[in-house]
């Protein structure tokens, strides 16, 4: 049996050979050497120095690994002796996950010997649930209708957004065909539409007509995301195409609070829109992302107006999404200061966590609210969802760094089976998430148009 052989070398080095190999990601006989310089290179270096150096490496070196699912199988038996220390950041790129191994675990150890099969770095074959190499079933999906909105949320939108010409989104013909590979062949039960602001798309209704259709192939729910300014006169149409909840966006309820996290809009339609879907028989939850020292001092008079209304209220705490670079750990009110806040005029109680994002407490003993709290109480052992942009490019997770163009994929010919061996790679591949690489992450996309 074949032994992989670390060759001497210093770092600089190392890294230089890495970017000549990712430039060879067409001849499949340089994965085995990737693989062998990014052995070296997490092997041979302390932990503090790979997080600077190499980290990006290694992600482009993931990227040339998953281009050859097979090319480097016959490696594996090779690999079984070879032990790396890494720390928590590395974990999830190479170490393999069994199924008695839990996400949570894996993403909070600190230094760790583990084995490396490169079994975990091959697809497995299509069928059954739609899972990622750490076992996570995937059952929902949210779909972009637009990059445009009305509103600028600093906490979402870039000061001059640069939006995507109208040729580059999906087709109505390709979203449809999207929608019923995702809900007949892998799986989606849930829907949720997004933006940018999807009540900007004139049509939206007859796309929720068409998504009703998939009821038949087992999609159970169709929900949808929005800020609320156009929702009063659009209401009772949604609820009539299909429409099944609501999560509408409220960030203050004072004019100044609500301006500065809106761009300038006022609150006004909002609160119309709100009353309207109500009156339609729409079920909503109310979204407020929390920035400390912006509205963190609305908390409680935001819990107050939906208390009386009986409106579920869900606090989502200020993550690295923005596009203006303005996130910070200082600004991040997060779930335990929620929880303090709270705690001066209630009762909180916490419920047992579920699949859902948030966590849910009680207030007094029976009013729920949700905290989403991705920064301090990251859950992303439990993430089953998976995003596609309104110009069809697939994320796995919020925090993706790229993703497969499922859009090119179609324009280009792709049979329905090609384009789910190519949704299927990309899901196995799914990072452990932002509890594993927390912070910004580059990329050329920002938050409206991932929809959240």
């Amino acid at each position: 049996m074949l032994a992989l052989e670390f060759p001497k070398f210093d770092v600089g080095r190392t890294l230089t050979q890495v970017r000549v190999l990712r430039g060879r990601r067409g001849d499949p006989r340089a994965v085995g050497d990737i693989l062998q310089y990014l052995l070296c290179v997490a092997r041979r270096c302390g932990p503090n120095e790979i997080q600077p150096r190499v980290d990006q490496d290694l992600d482009g070196c993931l990227r040339a690994l998953q281009d050859f699912p097979t090319a480097y199988q016959p490696a594996a038996d090779a690999a079984q002796s070879a032990f790396i220390r890494r720390r928590q950041t590395l974990a999830n790129r190479y170490l393999t996950a069994g199924t008695a191994t839990t996400l949570q675990s894996l993403c909070t150890m600190r230094d760790m010997d583990d084995r490396i099969t490169l079994s975990q770095l091959t697809v497995p074959d299509a069928g059954g649930d739609t899972r990622d190499r750490f076992g996570r079933v995937k059952r929902k999906l949210r779909i972009s209708l637009t990059d445009r909105c009305n509103f600028r949320c600093p906490y979402c939108m870039p000061v001059e957004p640069d939006f995507m010409p109208k040729s580059q989104q999906l087709t109505r013909t390709e979203l449809r065909r999207l929608l019923q590979l995702f809900v007949s062949e892998l799986g989606m039960t849930q829907l949720r539409l997004t933006g940018g602001e999807p009540l900007l798309r004139r049509d939206l209704e007859a796309i929720i007509a068409e998504c009703g259709n998939l009821r038949a192939l087992g999609l159970q729910r169709i929900s949808m995301t929005t800020n609320g300014f156009l929702l009063a006169k659009r209401a009772r149409a949604l609820k009539t195409a299909g429409i099944d909840d609501l999560n509408v966006s409220l960030d203050g309820l004072t004019p100044e609070t609500f301006a500065a996290l809106s761009g300038g809009r006022e609150s006004a339609p909002v609160l119309a829109g709100i009353e309207a879907a109500v009156k339609a028989g729409l079920p909503l939850k109310l979204n407020t992302v929390v920035v400390r020292g912006v509205n963190d001092h609305e908390l409680l008079p935001l819990v107050r107006w939906a208390l009386v209304r009986r409106l579920p209220l869900r606090f989502i705490e200020f993550m690295p999404l923005d596009g203006r670079g303005g996130w910070s750990k200082e600004r991040v009110f997060n779930e335990a200061a929620i929880i303090e806040t709270l705690s001066h005029e209630f009762t909180v109680t916490k419920l047992e966590r579920d699949h859902s994002p948030a966590t849910t407490y009680l207030l007094d003993g029976h009013f729920p609210i949700g905290i989403i709290s991705t920064v301090s109480n990251p859950f992303c052992s439990s993430c089953d969802r998976l995003r596609i942009t309104a110009d069809g490019m697939l994320y796995p997770c919020l925090f993706s760094a790229t993703g497969p163009s499922l859009r090119d994929a179609m324009r280009h010919g792709a049979t329905d089976t090609e384009v789910l061996a190519t949704v299927r790679k990309a899901v196995w591949f799914k990072d452990a998430g932002y509890a594993s690489h927390p912070g910004y992450v580059k990329r050329p996309i920002t938050m409206h148009t991932l929809g959240g």
